[in-house]
């Protein structure tokens, strides 16, 4: 089993805000949001760390608390079934990651991917996805199924 993910661009975009990770499913048009614990985990997995090197990274930071490596398994569960990750290639060492901009808080919660649907309908809307590299007013010609096209 790949245990080695990389962020599912160009369909998913993500951006730290300090405080908060927002992830945009561009195909769903759904959102995200990641708590402190989830921000951390996703900024070490989208740079192509293993999720057991971060795991065990999280489980150092909060030594004694048990379940750490279940919640990041369900979080993990949820990154592939909402499409946001990917199988990586290859894998890059913890300790040549890019050091988090998260820090993680000093008590531990479980992580949380906060799902929001409720603007999903115009951001599938938006002609700007129908476009060809001309941009917008140029639409894309329709895909001729019955040609494969």
């Amino acid at each position: 089993m790949n245990l080695v993910f990389e962020c599912n661009s160009p369909d998913v975009v993500f951006e730290n805000f300090g405080d908060e990770v927002i992830l945009l499913n561009l195909q769903s048009g759904r959102y995200y949001s990641l708590d402190p614990v989830g921000m951390f985990f996703w900024e070490l997995l989208t740079q192509g760390v293993s999720q057991p090197e971060i795991c065990d990274r999280i489980t150092q930071q909060y030594a004694g608390t048990s379940g750490i490596s279940a919640d990041l398994d369900g979080l993990l569960a949820e990154f592939q079934a909402e499409e946001l990750i990917r199988p990586a290639a290859a894998a890059t060492p913890l300790a040549k990651a890019t050091p988090p901009k998260t820090t993680l808080p000093p008590a531990y919660a479980p992580p949380v991917l906060a799902k929001f649907d409720d603007v999903a309908e115009m951001l599938l809307l938006d002609p700007v996805h129908d476009v060809t590299d001309a941009g917008w007013p140029h639409p894309a010609p329709p895909v001729d199924k019955a040609k494969g096209a």
